[in-house]
C-alpha cells in the first residue's frame, strides 16, 4: 500500500492497487485492464495514457475506502481558466482544480487519511449542488462505493492527470502547473497562503512593477514559514526551485529570506493584503456549511488533519444534552475539602500553565534551564523555594551541545530530567496535533512529575493557514486543551515567549501575540529591559493566585540569575541600603533614632548625623521612606 504521506504524485493519487484503466485519443477510457496496477512513470512520461480508480478496498466484503474525492465538469464552452479556479478557490483553497482530457475540469479534494468511500461521494454529492448554480456538474467521484462495480463497467475509471504534461493543476490564476510544482502545491494545501504562492512567476520584462516580483514573494513565504511553519525552513528553497523561474543567485536567495525586525504582528496585520496582491479575494469566503452537514468525519479532514482525525471519527466524543449533570453544586463545592495550593516555584510558578516571556537573547533560556535544575534538586529560583519534583524539558531553540556548555558554565549536574530536542525521532508533534497527548502519557508515566517546560511556544504552535481563526482564536485553540491539561493533573506547564519591540504602558501587553495567550495564563512572568540604558532587567509577575511581583535581577558569573529586590535597590548607596534595612519593619521612627541607630549599626562607616540626614530626605523624595509627620518617617509598604 503507497505511503499517503509522501507528497508524490503516486501516493497523491493512490487507489485501486489490482486493475486499471487504459485510455487513447477518444474522450473516455476504451478498456478495463484487469491485474495490471496504475503505472505513474509509464503515465507521467506520455508512454501509456491511463485511467485510475480512487477505491481501496479493505475485505471483499468491507466498503471501500478512498484518499481523494472530485467532480467531472465537462462544457460545450469551457469557462476562462481564470474565472472557473478564482470561483472553485474561494469556495475553498484547498479543492485542486485540474485540465481534463476532454472539454473541461475535473476538481478534486484531497484527505490526511483514508476515509470511507459513500461519505466521501456524499461531500461531493454536496460539493456539487454548491457549484451547480454557477457552473452545472456532470458527475462526481467516487461514482459508486463497492470496488466490485468497477470490475463489471471501465466507465467509473478516470483519466489520471499529468499525461505527457498535459491535464495539468491549475493555480487560482488559472495557469498551468508542472507535475513538481503540483506536488508542492499538494505539500502545502493545509498552508494557503504558501500554496498559493507555488509557481509564481517573474515580474514581464519592463513592468517590473506590475506584478508581485518573486524576492518579495519569498520574503513574504520566510515571514510565513517562520511563524507558521516553525522549524520547516527548507520549503523556502522548495517554494523557490518551484518559481517560474527559480532566483538562482543565492545572495539574492539570502536576501530575500532576511527578515530583519519583523516579527508576528506584522504577519497578522498584513496577511490579507498579500493575498489581495496575490490576486485573491480580500476574504476567502469558508466553505458552506451545507458542504459539510451529516459528514463530521469530512469536516475532521478538512480542518482538523492529524492524529485525531479517523474515517469513522471519534467513538467517545458524541454529542450529550445531559453532560451538565455532570457539574458540581456550589453547596457542594463549598464543603469538599481541597488541599491548598503547592506552588512549583513559591509564588511565582504555580500548577496550570505559566509563562516567561523577554526580548530576544536576554536569557530566557538560561532562566528556564536553572528552574528544570532547581526544581529537579529541590532548590530556590531568584530566591523563591522550589518543590522537587520531575521534569519534561522541551529545549526547541537550543542543541545538545549548547545545552551541555551551559550546563558546565552554570555547574548543572542534572540528573533525571528528561530532555527533548528538535532532531528527535519521530519529531515532536505541534499543539492540538498530539503534544498534549506526548506531555500527559509523560505525566502518567512520570512519578512525582512537577515541572514542564516548552521553550519556545512558537516552535510548538499550530496555526490554520488562510482565514479560518483570527489570531485570538487561534491562539486560544492551541493553548485551552494544555491549560487543562496542566489543571487537571496539577503540574506546572511553562512556555517560554518573545516580547514584542515596542513599549506599552503595561508590561504585560508588550507579550507578543493576541491576548488569547494571557487569557489561558494562570501566571504571567515578563522580563523587561532597557538594554540602550544600561539598567538592569525588571521581572514582573502576575500569577493568578497571589500578589503581584516585581524585582530587578541580574545574571551572576555563572548566568544565573539573581534577585536584586524592588525595583532601584541596586542602585541605592550603602548609606541608603542601611537605612532601608533599619526601617524595614514597617515601625515611625524620628530622624533622630533612624541616625542613632545606622551609626550604631554601622561603626566602621563614620557615617555624620547631616548625612544621613540627607539620605533619609533623598530616599523620601525617591518614595523609599513616607514622612508621616514633620521628622517622623516610616519604610513604603511596597
Amino acid at each position: 500500500m503507497p505511503n499517503v504521506n509522501q507528497n508524490k504524485y503516486e501516493n497523491i493519487f493512490a487507489g485501486n492497487e489490482h486493475h486499471r484503466g487504459i485510455t487513447s485519443n477518444g474522450k473516455f477510457p476504451h478498456y478495463l485492464e484487469k491485474n495490471k496496477s496504475f503505472n505513474h512513470e509509464e503515465h507521467t512520461k506520455g508512454i501509456k495514457s491511463q485511467g485510475l480508480s480512487p477505491l481501496r478496498q479493505k475485505t471483499n466484503e468491507e466498503e471501500a475506502n478512498c484518499i481523494y474525492g472530485g467532480i467531472d465538469f465537462d462544457f460545450e464552452v469551457i469557462p476562462p481558466a481564470k474565472e472557473f479556479c478564482k470561483f472553485i478557490y474561494n469556495i475553498s483553497p484547498e479543492l485542486f482544480v485540474f485540465e481534463s482530457k476532454s472539454s473541461g475540469y475535473h476538481v478534486y479534494w484531497f484527505a490526511s487519511d483514508w476515509i470511507k468511500a459513500g461519505k466521501m461521494k456524499a461531500a461531493m454529492d454536496r460539493l456539487k449542488k454548491k457549484i451547480n448554480p454557477k457552473y452545472k456538474a456532470d458527475r462526481v467521484i467516487p461514482y459508486e462505493t463497492k470496488l466490485k462495480d468497477i470490475k463489471k463497467q471501465c466507465g467509473f475509471w478516470f483519466n489520471a492527470p499529468y499525461f505527457a504534461n498535459t491535464r495539468r493543476c491549475l493555480n487560482h490564476l488559472g495557469e498551468p502547473l508542472k507535475l513538481k510544482q503540483f506536488e508542492l502545491k499538494y505539500k502545502l494545501r493545509k498552508h494557503h497562503f504558501l500554496s498559493a504562492i507555488v509557481g509564481w512567476k517573474a515580474a514581464k520584462k519592463g513592468q517590473e512593477n506590475s506584478e508581485v516580483g518573486r524576492h518579495q514573494v519569498l520574503w513574504r513565504a520566510a515571514l510565513y514559514q517562520k511563524y507558521r511553519m516553525p522549524g520547516e525552513e527548507q520549503i523556502l528553497d522548495e517554494i523557490n526551485n518551484c518559481f517560474n523561474p527559480p532566483i538562482e543567485d543565492e545572495r539574492q536567495i539570502e536576501h530575500a529570506k532576511d527578515l530583519g525586525e519583523k516579527d508576528e504582528e506584522h504577519l497578522d496585520r498584513n496577511l490579507k493584503n498579500y493575498f489581495k496582491e496575490m490576486g485573491i479575494e480580500e476574504k476567502i469566503p469558508e466553505p458552506p456549511k451545507d458542504f459539510f452537514e451529516g459528514a463530521a468525519e469530512y469536516e475532521d479532514y478538512q480542518f482538523n488533519p492529524g492524529p485525531r482525525s479517523t474515517d469513522n471519527g471519534p467513538k467517545d466524543n458524541k454529542k450529550d444534552p445531559g453532560a451538565w449533570r455532570n457539574g458540581i453544586l456550589a453547596k457542594d463545592l463549598e464543603q469538599e475539602e481541597l488541599k491548598p495550593i503547592e506552588w512549583v516555584v513559591e509564588g511565582l510558578i504555580a500548577p496550570g500553565l505559566n509563562l516567561i516571556a523577554g526580548k530576544s537573547k536576554i536569557g530566557k533560556s538560561w532562566l528556564v534551564l536553572w528552574l528544570a535544575y532547581a526544581v529537579e534538586q529541590g532548590l530556590e529560583v531568584l530566591g523563591f523555594k522550589c518543590t522537587k519534583g520531575k521534569v519534561l524539558h522541551y529545549s526547541l531553540e537550543d542543541g545538545k551541545n549548547r545545552t551541555k556548555n551551559r550546563w558546565k558554565v552554570m555547574g548543572i549536574k542534572p540528573q533525571e530530567a528528561n530532555y527533548q530536542f528538535r532532531d528527535r525521532t519521530p519529531k515532536i508533534p505541534l499543539l492540538t496535533d498530539g503534544l498534549e497527548e506526548e506531555i500527559e502519557d509523560w505525566i502518567k508515566n512520570t512519578p512525582d512529575a512537577k515541572l514542564v517546560v516548552i521553550d519556545v511556544y512558537v516552535k510548538v504552535k499550530k496555526t490554520l493557514g488562510g482565514y479560518k481563526l483570527n489570531a485570538y482564536e487561534n491562539d486560544n485553540y492551541n493553548l485551552q486543551d494544555l491549560q487543562t491539561l496542566a489543571t487537571k493533573y496539577e503540574i506546572a506547564i511553562v512556555l517560554v515567549h518573545h516580547l514584542k519591540k515596542i513599549k506599552a504602558d503595561d508590561v504585560f501587553d508588550e507579550i507578543t501575540g493576541s491576548a488569547g495567550i494571557q487569557s489561558n495564563m494562570d501566571s504571567m512572568i515578563v522580563i523587561s529591559s532597557d538594554r540602550t540604558k544600561g539598567k538592569n532587567p525588571i521581572l514582573s509577575c502576575i500569577p493568578k493566585d497571589a500578589e503581584q511581583q516585581e524585582f530587578e535581577i541580574a545574571l551572576n558569573p555563572k548566568c544565573i540569575w539573581q534577585n536584586l529586590g524592588t525595583p532601584g535597590m541596586a542602585t541605592l548607596t550603602n548609606i541608603q541600603n542601611a537605612i532601608i534595612n533599619f526601617m524595614k519593619d514597617d515601625k515611625e521612627r524620628s530622624a533622630k533614632d533612624i541616625i542613632v541607630n545606622v551609626q550604631e549599626n554601622c561603626k566602621s562607616e563614620n557615617w555624620g548625623d547631616e548625612h544621613i540626614r540627607t539620605e533619609i530626605t533623598r530616599l523620601t523624595e525617591k518614595s523609599r521612606l513616607m514622612k508621616m509627620k514633620r521628622g517622623i518617617y516610616k519604610s513604603m509598604p511596597f
